[in-house]
Formats: structure tokens, C-alpha cells, sequence
């Protein structure tokens, strides 16, 4: 843990409404923080959120507690930001008394609430078949499962319970947490008819993974298809908070920032989906390839998810995700029930071969390294994938500072006012999955 003390010397913005009489300030802030570039951008996103404009950036030091031995209120903030990440207060002086005075940082933008909520609340109800096939035929949209219901959840399952990320405590908090929610609602999103749905994906719900392309392809398109879903709707939302606040705010300006990325993304993997859409249609199912790393061992977690490869297991880059190309690769994967065990399967559209393979590459080059192959992809679901669930016997039996070092990196990753850290699949987490790959099957070898 590292603790930032950074001051600046601020100015009133213009929708500032304290009512302390001041032309400017200075302000102090702490951040728990690795890397003093994210400390500085949470610091000034949080003093312009309060309406404060940053004039001069005055020090930055590491600091500990004892550096603020006899000083009750610097302790408390330093206390605050162990916890809560960041802790700020300014000193100003009041124009009309002469003196300075200790304010506390508050306040900032009006939210339309109203408006806001009343926007999530037509979004979280949207429902939309995404099968390439979709027209007016389709019959009753229902909860898809992304992940596996029958094999998959049902083999870490209690009592019809599993552990996964509490979404609405993160749409409150901001904080990543762990919940039990029952499988029939875990992992599942509105994305299919019912019809497209029991028709394309009966390969694999009703039979164990072979492997064979076509089935690699299914749960490739499963996970593309939950990221478009999902990106839409994050899309909606954000727009939704871009009306409710102020135009000039921090709030607003964050919100439009993170919309570009979003738009960016979503029109990448529209793209790709396009692809996975023509080989389904035309039953090209060996333009896909794949690799799937086998364990014989009882699963304690079950996954899904996709990742557009900006960085490999060593740290080297793949590609930019900076929106400075049009054309993006990305590569799918998830758990999937094999004979007597299950496995890691990735997959990938031949129209991404080449950054896949590179990507692949690197997991090979761990295979011949001292790094445990399965501490590495247990780092990329975690890092990666907030879509993935745990067994409640495996998540209830683990140490507590086992639990917390998940969530403290799973907050650091997602994170949008952190420094991407190049070298997050290096050595992140490790010593907490007990997964041993027996065998390997890559389609390029059959």
C-alpha cells in the first residue's frame, strides 16, 4: 500500500456554490495508489468534481501515518484514504474575516436524479435477440445464460447458489464485492430469443466439449454476444448520466470520455461479430480456431468472457486499444464441461488470427517458464472478466486476505481513473487457484 499526499493550489470553478468567500485555496489530498500518474489523475478529477479548478500543482509525497503524529484531522484523512482510497480537504481564507479556515471538499454537480433513474430504468428492462438469424419471427426474449447453466454452474453450484460479483452494490459503491446469487440468475442477460437461443447453442449445452471448431465456435459467439449486449447498454447509461448532469462538470466530462471508449469498442466488436455472424450462417465452422487447456480436477469457478489483446502474459504489447486503428482483434474464453474434468478454452475468428496467435504464443512461453500456467489465467478472469462465478464451498474456504487481494486487484483493474499497468497478466495474483492443466488440444494440431 502506498499513500499519496499531494497539494495543489485550487481556484473556484465557475458552478462552485460554497458559501466560504474566497478567490482561491489549497488543497490536500491523499490516494492509495501504486503509481503516482493514477494518484494525480484521482486527484484532480475529485477536486473538479467539488467544483475547484487545479492552478498549481504544489508537492507530491509518499507518505505514513506517523508523519502526521499530533495532527488529528491530516491522521483521519490518511485513515480515510486506507480505506476508501482517496480522503481531501482544502484551507482557504475567508475574504471577509481574514482568517483561514479549515472546509471540508464537498459538494459538486446536481445530478437530475429524476431523469436519471427514470432512464435505467427502460435500460435495464432492454431486451433484443442478437442471433445473426433475428427477425420478426423471433418468439419470447428470455434470460440467457452466458455461462452454462446445466453443466457448468450446476457442477460448482450449492444448494442452487454460486458466488459472483454483486453488480448493485458496484452500482452504488463503486467497489468491487462477492454475493451468492442463485444460478438461475447468475451470468444470464436478455440477448436471445428463446427459439435462437435452444437451437444454436443445443451443441453445447446438451453435450461436453469435445473439442471440435464448431462447438468452439458457439461458446465464441456466446461470449461476443454477452460483450455487444452488454456494451450497448453501457452505452445508454452513460448517455443517460450525460443529460442528468451539468454540461460543465467532471462528472459529465469522465462519463463523455469513458462513452468515446465505449462507442469505440462496441463498433470493433460489431465488426467481429459480423465475421463470427457469416461463418454461422454458411456453417464455416473451421474459421475459428481454438486451444483448450485441460484439468481433470473438480471446477471451483465457472467463466466467460473475451479480451482484445493489448498486452501478453510477459508484458510485451499486442496492439492499440487507444482508437488509433479501425480494425481491433480479439480472443474469447471461457470454462467449458470436458468428459471427467473441464477446461480453458480460448477461441478466436481466422479474421484475428494473427494477434490470437501471438497472444497464444506467450501462454506457451509460460508452459516453459517458473510461472504456474494456472496462476496466469486465474489472473486473467480475475482482471479481465467480471463474468465469472465461484463456488460457494471453494469462495467460503479461502483465506481472508486471499478474497481481499482478488478484490483490491479486480477495483485496481476496473478502475477508470488508474494508469493501465502494462504488466497486470504478469504477476498480479498468485497462489490461489489450484488449476493443473493436464493436456492440451489446439485446433491447429487436429
Amino acid at each position: 500500500m502506498t499513500i499519496f499526499y499531494i497539494k495543489a493550489g485550487v481556484t473556484p470553478a465557475m458552478n462552485n456554490s460554497f458559501p466560504l468567500q474566497t478567490s482561491s485555496a489549497t488543497a490536500f489530498v491523499w490516494v492509495n495508489e501504486s503509481e503516482v500518474e493514477s494518484a494525480l489523475l484521482k486527484a484532480r478529477f475529485y477536486i473538479e468534481k467539488a467544483s475547484w479548478r487545479i492552478e498549481t500543482l504544489e508537492s507530491v509525497d509518499i507518505v505514513k501515518r506517523d508523519m502526521f503524529q499530533g495532527k488529528d484531522i491530516e491522521q483521519a484523512k490518511y485513515d480515510e484514504a486506507v480505506l476508501e482510497g482517496i480522503a481531501l480537504f482544502y484551507v482557504g481564507v475567508n475574504e471577509q474575516l481574514e482568517a483561514p479556515e479549515y472546509v471540508e471538499l464537498s459538494g459538486g454537480a446536481d445530478q437530475d436524479k429524476k431523469l436519471f433513474y427514470g432512464k435505467k430504468k427502460n435500460i435495464s428492462n432492454r431486451k433484443e435477440c442478437l442471433h445473426f438469424g433475428a427477425n420478426e419471427d423471433c418468439d419470447q426474449i428470455i434470460k440467457a445464460h452466458s455461462i452454462q447453466r446445466r453443466q457448468s454452474l450446476e457442477a460448482i453450484e450449492r444448494k442452487g447458489h454460486v458466488y459472483q460479483v454483486d453488480f448493485d452494490a458496484l452500482s452504488k459503491t463503486g467497489r468491487i464485492t462477492y454475493n451468492l446469487i442463485g444460478i438461475n440468475k447468475a451470468s444470464t442477460f436478455y440477448g436471445f430469443c428463446k427459439k435462437h437461443d435452444n437451437a444454436l447453442f443445443k451443441d453445447i449445452d446438451e453435450k461436453h466439449l469435445m473439442p471440435n471448431h464448431k462447438q468452439a465456435m458457439l461458446y465464441a459467439y456466446r461470449s461476443l454476444t454477452k460483450e455487444v449486449f452488454t456494451k450497448q447498454s453501457t452505452i445508454s447509461m452513460l448517455k443517460a448520466q450525460i443529460e442528468s448532469f451539468p454540461k460543465q462538470c467532471a462528472e459529465a466530462e469522465l462519463a463523455r470520455n469513458m462513452l468515446n471508449g465505449m462507442e469505440y469498442g462496441l463498433e470493433a466488436l460489431s465488426k467481429i461479430k459480423a465475421y463470427y455472424d457469416e461463418s454461422l450462417v454458411k456453417e464455416t465452422y473451421d474459421d475459428i480456431s481454438y486451444i483448450a487447456f485441460y484439468c481433470k480436477e473438480e471446477p471451483v469457478a465457472a467463466f466467460s468472457g473475451l479480451i482484445y489483446p493489448d498486452f501478453d502474459f510477459q508484458g510485451r504489447p499486442l496492439q492499440n486499444l487507444d482508437g488509433s486503428t479501425n480494425k481491433l482483434s480479439l480472443v474469447t474464453y471461457c470454462s467449458a464441461p470436458m468428459g471427467d474434468g473441464w477446461c480453458f478454452l480460448f477461441a478466436w475468428h481466422k479474421s484475428c488470427e494473427k494477434i490470437a496467435r501471438n497472444y497464444m504464443g506467450s501462454v506457451a512461453q509460460l508452459m516453459k517458464s517458473d510461472r504456474i500456467l494456472g496462476d496466469a489465467l486465474f489472473n486473467l478472469v480475475i482482471l479481465n472478466c467480471e463474468n465469472h462465478a465461484f463456488s460457494p464451498d471453494w469462495w467460503e474456504g479461502l483465506e481472508p486476505s486471499l478474497k481481499t487481494n482478488i478484490c483490491e486487484a479486480m477495483n485496481k483493474q476496473a478502475d477508470v481513473l488508474s494508469v493501465l499497468n502494462h504488466d497486470y497478466l504478469t504477476s498480479e495474483i498468485n497462489g490461489i487457484a489450484s488449476w493443473v492443466f493436464e493436456s492440451v488440444y489446439d485446433s491447429h494440431s487436429l
